[in-house]
């Protein structure tokens, strides 16, 4: 069933993504399973993903492989950081109190 437009990805969601992805699934694939844009899965694989580098020594030679990793614990925990600081303050709220500025 697809999702409404404009819902955000749950943490189950991004853990989904993960498997499959390490299924060697595609995003489209992905998208159906997760019942989201394909887009979707490839901006949060762009946004939370990171190349590691993997160095071996063979023959007095060192040969670095790169791979990409997908975290979906740090892409959950990006998102609730920024709900956090989404929308608007109200008027009585000292901003800068807030921000250890002084009053």
């Amino acid at each position: 069933m697809p999702r409404r437009k404009g819902k955000h990805l749950t943490r189950d969601e991004r853990i989904e993504i993960k498997v499959l992805k390490e299924k060697e699934d595609s995003n489209r694939a992905i998208a159906r399973a997760i019942g989201c844009h394909r887009q979707t899965v490839k901006n949060e694989l762009d946004r939370r993903s990171v190349s590691q580098v993997k160095a071996q020594k063979q023959n007095g030679k060192t040969y670095r492989y790169t791979h990409t990793v997908y975290f979906p614990d740090a892409g959950q925990r990006q998102y609730e950081a920024n709900r956090l600081h989404c929308g608007c303050m109200p008027k009585w709220v000292d901003i800068h109190r807030l921000h250890g500025m002084g009053g």
